[in-house]
């Protein structure tokens, strides 16, 4: 086996997990999930081959992992329409649907399924994949301070939507309960 080959499969060995994991929190099903980290790695291995110094890690992982799960949720959406049109169309559920009942409070995905796409990936990768502003910067392929703002900007968001949704309408046990979860992605 070549040294390419042994250092590639050295990198899928210590991201596999993690990226897995990224995926998982974003695609309903496991099979899913797992095919779009098996495109992330073909991808990965094209530009390792390519350039010869495999410039690839987790990070870039991460952001190629969700350039393909946008693409799929773009035809997931043109699918979601056509079954519209269906006359007895099954329901689909969505992937903050199921995030939800696994592992995550109503209120605060509500809040962050109001925000637009990029909002949300970076508020997740910052809160669930705990990526410092320069991982994110780089997942991203802008500067720290782009990154920050655009943090402190998507916080911002997500403040006044959870406020406005959720103003009056949750009672104390549940705002109890959902007080980490909120302060999980308003913090910092």
């Amino acid at each position: 086996m070549e040294k390419v080959e042994r250092d590639f499969e050295s990198l899928v060995r210590d991201t596999y997990v993690p990226l897995l994991e990224y995926t998982l929190r974003r695609i309903p099903d496991r099979a899913g999930a797992e095919d779009v980290v098996s495109e992330a790695y073909l991808i990965a291995w094209k530009r390792w081959e390519a350039s010869g110094n495999g410039q690839v890690g987790l990070l870039w992982l991460y952001g190629t992992a969700w350039r393909l799960i946008s693409h799929e949720r773009r035809n997931w959406a043109r699918g979601k329409a056509a079954f519209a049109r269906l006359p007895q169309a099954l329901p689909v559920v969505s992937v903050e649907e199921e995030v939800v009942a696994r592992n995550a409070t109503a209120s605060v995905l509500t809040a962050l399924e109001e925000l637009d796409e990029d909002d949300r990936e970076l508020l997740r990768l910052a809160a669930w994949e705990e990526l410092s502003r320069a991982q994110l910067a780089q997942v991203f392929d802008c500067t720290e301070s782009a990154v920050s703002m655009r943090l402190h900007r998507a916080r911002d968001r997500l403040r006044r939507s959870y406020e406005s949704t959720h103003q009056g309408n949750q009672q104390t046990s549940q705002a109890e309960g959902n007080r980490g979860a909120r302060n999980e992605f308003l913090s910092n």
